[in-house]
């Protein structure tokens, strides 16, 4: 018998209305202002993602239909790892952008329980996100890889996964300017 130990839960789908919540992101994606990334990457990010402000984009553009989508993925997750969503949860969300020739350095959101992105906009050829390994040990191995592993884009798509698993978006070779939301999950004690 094999019992998998410490296992990484990445949960991804297709959202249901997307055409509506992008429709609904068209109308406001003109009232946003976005900013280098942090780290040395290329990438943009909303304003309003500070350290001492709380980023919450998706609130503030009154995107319902996207927070209501992420909350039933998040559920779908949630009971997958039997977890118990009942205390509740805080969402902190941010629109980040990747035009060509930009990338996204490796990085983490330590801080959150749960991370997660949301793809607006993309040819889905515009840069993958890609995770690594969280078990350093790994490169050792000579019978487990330890490559990363890539998720390519795609209008819709959400993926949800832990805020420690290490992640980044690889360059956009594209000349196409790929716009997803992020958001970390905090939940109530």
């Amino acid at each position: 018998m094999i019992e998998h130990l410490y296992s990484t839960p990445l949960y991804y789908a297709k959202v249901n209305d997307y055409e509506s919540i992008n429709y609904h992101i068209d109308k406001s994606i003109d009232l946003v202002k976005f900013k280098e990334g942090y780290g040395g990457s290329t990438w943009k990010i909303t304003t309003n993602f500070t350290v001492d402000k709380e980023p919450t984009i998706l609130k503030d553009l009154r995107l319902n239909k996207l927070i209501k989508q992420i909350d039933n993925h998040l559920k779908i997750y949630c009971s997958e790892i039997n977890f118990d969503l009942r205390n509740g949860y805080k969402l902190h969300s941010w629109i980040a952008k990747c035009e060509p020739g930009d990338y996204v350095h490796v990085h983490q959101h330590a801080s959150s329980d749960l991370s997660g992105v949301y793809y607006y906009k993309t040819n889905e050829k515009d840069g993958d996100i890609y995770f690594e390994s969280p078990n350093p040990y790994l490169e050792v191995s000579k019978c487990y890889e330890a490559r990363p592993w890539n998720h390519p884009p795609q209008v819709g798509k959400i993926i949800i996964f832990p805020g420690w698993l290490r992640h980044g978006v690889t360059h956009n070779k594209t000349d196409h300017t790929r716009i997803s939301v992020g958001f970390n999950i905090y939940f109530n004690q």
